[in-house]
């Protein structure tokens, strides 16, 4: 496992193999050395740890090539760049048991005022394919999907409401969401990690960076009950529906 996730990293996190496999959170940690003993051996295959590499340089550093992402963190570091540009590319596991490896990663952007993006991937490590929902659910269950998830996203944005309204900033919060209406769709409900307890879909608002306090909060657990009805038996995430 820290093989696979310093593959993963040593490019964008400019580290050794050996300080790239420490840089994974505690909590992260402590999943993927409870999951070791579990992980079958053929989830450990030189092919496809290529195949998720690869995928995973195209899918996270999308504007820069590999090489550009390690030049732009080193400059920053050396402090040789105008204040502009990527700052920081990292990545922890957050899941790997069942023969399916959980990454989160975070970009840090400086422009005209820092910002920062967290992103989540999965994959099958028996076939190095990105683990979809499209994948895993029961055909004719996807709406069923978007709707649990769509009425927990707006239960949070109502919650955040309330929070919001003895505050000087509820008319432009409403205005942004009036704008760009907040909904779980079949092209975001990838971005999510994995528990043995069940699923946490990610959604990212994109408020405006002096509003970003007033973001409601975007993540949607879905427990074991409400996927059961939903997986498909035998799929990658068939675990969860036992």
């Amino acid at each position: 496992m820290k093989e696979l996730i310093c593959l993963l990293g040593v490019l964008a996190m400019l580290n050794s193999c050996a300080e790239s496999a420490g840089t994974a959170t505690s909590a992260g940690q402590q999943a993927a050395g409870k999951a070791d003993n579990r992980v079958r051996e053929d989830c450990n295959n030189a092919t496809v740890t290529a195949k998720v590499q690869k995928a995973y340089l195209l899918q996270t550093i999308v504007d820069y090539t590999p090489e550009e992402a390690e030049n732009w963190l080193r400059e920053y570091e050396a402090d040789t760049l105008p204040i502009q540009g990527l700052t920081r590319f990292d990545i922890d596991t957050t899941y790997y048991a069942h023969c399916i490896l959980g990454i989160r990663y975070t970009y840090g952007w400086m422009g005209a005022y820092p910002s920062a993006y967290i992103g989540y991937l999965n994959y099958n490590m028996r076939t190095g394919d990105t683990l979809r929902m499209q994948d895993v659910v029961q055909m004719g269950s996807m709406d069923e999907l978007l709707k649990l998830c769509n009425d927990k996203l707006n239960r949070n944005i109502i919650n955040n409401r309330k929070e919001l309204v003895a505050g000087d900033g509820l008319e432009d919060a409403d205005r942004h969401l009036s704008n760009y209406p907040a909904v779980f769709t079949t092209e975001n409900i990838n971005n999510y990690y994995l528990s043995d307890s069940g699923i946490t879909f990610f959604y990212v608002f994109e408020f405006p960076h002096v509003m970003q306090a007033m973001e409601p909060d975007g993540e949607v657990f879905l427990n074991r009950a409400e996927l059961g009805p939903i997986l498909q038996r035998g799929g990658a995430l068939a675990f969860l529906a036992e």
